[in-house]
């Protein structure tokens, strides 16, 4: 099928540029031949039907809308979602080496049995699936529409918060303006006061929807002509402080190969692979001062690609229907599990791994939910020519610990979503750099230095 040729010649193209291995490419071999019937006339009949897709997710998200989900055979070209009181529609699936996943949002208008088929690019289709679903409102086990999960095209989801982010301008009001000017310029002199050579630095890792615009509803194709990004870019760079916002290189790199990606589809977090990338840029810039800093190279890195369940996209919809926090192993009573999955990117550290403290392997899921998310003091003793940090992040810095510690001689990590200097670290630690690792979706909450900050309340 040409989606699966097209897959694997860019994972070709990108081993050839930057030594990755093509183990993800060789696992996806060509897809066999539908045994299904070739007229319309034979396909009504049902022994002749290819096998139907699995749907294990058929969950109400909000009034009027519900998330459909499963597993369909690797040489379904779409999936077909109909039914009374349903707006039907297709849902592109995203490819793993031996099936598919799929995974959207329908709008429905009432109590209704939905219709779930694979559709085949010779028009042929399989047998349908059917389960209920109701017009209603579930809990959003997230409690915040910044983490409500918005599915798009080819089974990708962005968070609420990433989507406005992307699409709405003119937040940044003077008020939050001249707030955000005072806790920056506030950062910048305590720095300075305990080393005048010491940088500010703010990477901000771009939007989902940034990365992917192509994939976005038409409601929110437009990106903002003055968004949080411009605003608060203009503002720390004013005030002295160093901004790398590392989108063309994501932009780059989001179709290196089958399975690198730079954001999961079923996870609001950066893959390790984006995390590499940005983590790259971050220490081009540092190596300017310090060379030894400078980013490990792919080849180093020993990238390779890996079927994890589900992430912190299904989380959201709770226990109810399938998605189980698997770093929750171990408890009883478990719920039943999804069996949504997707082809991620680990890397098995070429590099030495003496000094390192915890490796982020992605365990049995993807969610990341408060893995390295404490403070916490990282010494490299066998890199004592690196400079010193202290680091503020949000959830995206827990990909990239391991990353941002093998660059450093020390790292003084501040606890998750900590966005306030601490100024007694900073006077103890004497860095060389004090760097905030942020998620463009969390600007507002940078700049007011308040976690309980929300993009959504500048949308209704």
């Amino acid at each position: 099928m040409m989606k699966k040729r097209i897959f694997c010649l860019l994972l070709a193209m990108a081993a050839m540029l930057a030594g990755l291995s093509l183990a993800a490419c060789q696992k996806q071999s060509e897809p066999a031949a539908v045994n299904g019937p070739e007229n319309t006339d034979e396909a009504t009949a049902d022994t002749n039907l290819p096998a139907a897709p699995e749907i294990t997710i058929c969950t109400p998200v909000a009034t009027g809308i519900c998330i459909v989900g499963g597993i369909s055979s690797a040489n379904c070209d779409a999936i077909e979602v109909s039914g009374d009181g349903i707006e039907t529609t297709k849902i592109i699936p995203d490819y793993l080496p031996e099936s598919s996943y799929f995974i959207g949002q329908i709008a429905l208008s009432e109590t209704c049995e939905i219709s779930v088929k694979e559709l085949y690019e010779d028009g042929a289709s399989s047998a349908a699936s059917t389960a209920t679903a109701t017009y209603t409102q579930m809990e959003n086990k997230m409690t915040a529409d910044e983490y409500m999960p918005v599915f798009v095209e080819n089974s990708r989801m962005h968070f609420y918060s990433a989507l406005l982010s992307y699409t709405l301008s003119d937040v940044v009001t003077p008020s939050i303006q001249e707030r955000a000017e005072k806790n920056i310029a506030a950062n910048k002199q305590t720095l300075q006061e305990v080393n005048p050579d010491a940088e500010l630095i703010y990477l901000v890792v771009p939007s989902s929807a940034a990365v992917y615009p192509e994939s976005l509803p038409e409601a929110y194709k437009t990106p903002a002509e003055n968004s949080v990004f411009s605003a608060f870019k203009e503002i720390a760079e004013q005030e002295g402080a160093t901004v790398i916002y590392p989108l063309d290189s994501f932009i780059e790199h989001k179709n290196d190969g089958f399975g690198y990606k730079i954001y999961h589809n079923t996870d609001s977090h950066w893959s390790t692979y984006g995390a590499y990338w940005g983590i790259a840029a971050l220490m081009e810039h540092v190596a300017e001062k310090h060379p030894a800093a400078a980013p490990r190279s792919v080849s180093d890195m020993g990238f390779y690609t890996e079927t994890l369940w589900g992430g912190d996209a299904l989380f959201s919809f709770g226990d109810n229907g399938g998605f189980e926090n698997y770093s929750k192993t171990g408890s009883a009573g478990k719920p039943e599990r999804t069996k949504i999955s997707e082809l991620t990117t680990l890397y098995s550290l070429k590099m030495p791994t003496d000094t390192l403290s915890s490796v982020y392997r992605g365990g049995k899921s993807i969610y990341v939910n408060g893995t390295n998310s404490s403070a916490a003091t990282i010494k490299n003793q066998a890199a004592s020519d690196l400079p010193t940090a202290v680091i503020c992040r949000d959830s995206f810095g827990c990909t990239a610990y391991d990353m941002v510690n093998d660059r450093f001689s020390t790292v003084y990590w501040q606890n998750s979503h900590s966005y306030k200097l601490d100024k007694e670290t900073l006077r103890k630690a004497n860095p060389d750099y004090v760097i905030y690792i942020v998620s463009e979706r969390n600007l507002l909450k940078v700049m007011l230095e308040n976690a309980n900050i929300s993009i959504c309340n500048y949308a209704k």
